[in-house]
C-alpha cells in the first residue's frame, strides 16, 4: 500500500525541527514558512512544491537520480482527493474518501500494472469518537480481509494512553503511555496532516510496549526527555 504516512511524517518532522519550541512553552508553535528543499550532501536532496499554500508535489533525489515523486490533488474546498507516488518503476495511487463531517473515512490504495491500469491493493478505514479523535484504524487487503486493527484510548486531556494492535483478529501488542503537562509541539499540526492521526496534546514521558503471545520476543520501554 502507498506509504504516504511515512512520507508526510518525514515532512512534518523536518518542519517540527525548524519550528520547535522549548518544552516550557504552553502554546504550540505556528508554521511561518514553507519548506521547499532538504539537502543531504550534493547528490541527495528532497524538494517540496506548493500551490495556494497546498503541498502539490514532493520529490526525492538519491545519487543525482530521481528516486521518489509524489503528487497531490485537491478538491474545491482544499481536501486531498488523491496522491500518486512513483518509486523507480513502480507507481501507486491513493484515493481519499470523506465522511459528512469532512473527515477522512477511507483511503483506497492501488498499484499500476504492466497495462497501465491501477489494480486495487487494499484500503485503510478510519473511525472517530464523539470528540472527533481517531478511535480506530483498520487496514484491509484487496480481498477486503482485515489485516491489522489499531484502537486508541484517550485521557481527559486528549492524550493517547493506550494503543491496542490486533492482527488476524488477535491482540498483537499493547502500548501504554504517560504524559507531562506541557503542550506537545506537534499538536498544532494535527489539522495540517493529510491523513488521520492520533496526536496527543502533551509530551509523552514514558511508553511501554507489551507484545502478546510471544510476538517480537521482547517487550520494550521508551522514555522521553524534552528540554
Amino acid at each position: 500500500m502507498l506509504n504516504i504516512k511515512s512520507l508526510i511524517l518525514v515532512l512534518f518532522t523536518i518542519i517540527f525541527l525548524l519550528s520547535a519550541c522549548n518544552s516550557e512553552d504552553i502554546v504550540a508553535p505556528q508554521l511561518q514558512k514553507q519548506l521547499i528543499k532538504i539537502i543531504v550532501g550534493s547528490d541527495n536532496y528532497s524538494t517540496f512544491s506548493y500551490q495556494n499554500s497546498l503541498l502539490t508535489k514532493y520529490e526525492s533525489v538519491n545519487n543525482s537520480q530521481l528516486f521518489t515523486s509524489v503528487s497531490f490533488d485537491y478538491d474545491s474546498i482544499n481536501r486531498v482527493i488523491s496522491a500518486v507516488e512513483k518509486i523507480n518503476i513502480f507507481e501507486y495511487l491513493n484515493t481519499y474518501i470523506y465522511d459528512t463531517n469532512n473527515r477522512i473515512e477511507k483511503i483506497l490504495s492501488s498499484i499500476k500494472d504492466s497495462s497501465s491500469n491501477y489494480v486495487p491493493s487494499g484500503y485503510v478505514k478510519y473511525f472517530y469518537d464523539n470528540s472527533g479523535n481517531l478511535a480506530r484504524e483498520e487496514e484491509h487487503n484487496s480481498q477486503d480481509e482485515l489485516i491489522t486493527k489499531t484502537e486508541f484510548k484517550y485521557d481527559a486531556n486528549g492524550n493517547v494512553v493506550k494503543n491496542f494492535v490486533c492482527r488476524d483478529n488477535t491482540l498483537y501488542a499493547t502500548m501504554t503511555s504517560t504524559y507531562d503537562n506541557k503542550i506537545y509541539p506537534w499538536y498544532n499540526l494535527r489539522t495540517s496532516l493529510i491523513y488521520p492521526v492520533s496526536l496527543s496534546k502533551n509530551n509523552a514521558t514514558y511508553t511501554s510496549i507489551v507484545y502478546e503471545n510471544g510476538n517480537q520476543g521482547n517487550n520494550r520501554v521508551q522514555r522521553y526527555l524534552f528540554v
